[in-house]
């Protein structure tokens, strides 16, 4: 074999082992590895968190009004007004000879950050006495209020009984002050911005109105049913 016809077989052979390392792969490329670990998953985002309260903090001091001793500064004369329910219905609530199956609101009337009494004897008139769906007692401030009627009963429906006004200008009778109102269900305070007068009287809520100055806390109540 002639030199020539050497380095052509050379040639030829170094042309075929090139041909084949490409094609297995052996030239190095940046191709990824076959196989191996996956990614790892994305993290769950973290829950929402509990919607905040729209009202000053509840008080820390807790008064047991179980007994309904009275509580604040008297301001109001006890019983309904001349306006106010008289033994005929009040917004179709009767007014009847005994009342035996109640649940219990609280309502808190608090005047430039004085806590007004709210009276004895709403919704408890005349001689022999009766008692409409709502009535109080002693002047704790804690409503009895009607369970099984033909519907809920409302915080308009204990001022007409009452026989005050509750309005943006005029809350019994003390007018032309700003007024704020809250309603705290299970420690969870919420401002009431408009129809004031339609706040259901739910079981164990309190119902809080600020007159005047902006209350700083809301006054936090406790009983037994």
């Amino acid at each position: 074999m002639s030199n020539l016809e050497k380095r052509l077989n050379s040639a030829w052979l170094v042309a075929l082992l090139a041909s084949s390392l490409t094609a297995c792969g052996g030239g190095g490329g940046n191709d990824a590895p076959v196989g191996g670990n996956p990614p790892a998953p994305v993290p769950a985002p973290p829950p929402p968190p509990p919607p905040a309260s729209s009202g000053p903090p509840l008080s820390s001091t807790v008064t047991d009004v179980t007994g309904e001793a009275a509580v604040g500064e008297r301001y109001w004369v006890n019983g309904n007004t001349s306006t106010g329910g008289q033994g005929s219905p009040v917004n179709d609530i009767p007014c009847y000879a005994s009342i035996h199956d109640d649940t219990h609101t609280h309502i808190s009337i608090i005047l430039n950050g004085d806590h007004l009494t709210f009276p004895d004897l709403v919704g408890t008139p005349g001689n022999p006495r009766c008692y409409y769906g709502i009535h109080t007692r002693n002047g704790s401030g804690l409503l009895h209020v009607q369970t099984g009627f033909s519907r809920t009963l409302t915080l308009g429906d204990v001022f007409d009984i009452w026989g005050r006004p509750l309005t943006t200008t005029n809350v019994a009778g003390i007018e032309g002050l700003p007024v704020e109102v809250f309603v705290t269900d299970n420690g969870t305070v919420t401002k009431v911005e408009s129809d004031w007068r339609a706040i259901e009287l739910t079981s164990r809520r309190l119902i809080t109105i600020g007159l005047g100055t902006p209350l700083t806390e809301i006054p936090n109540f406790t009983w037994t049913d």
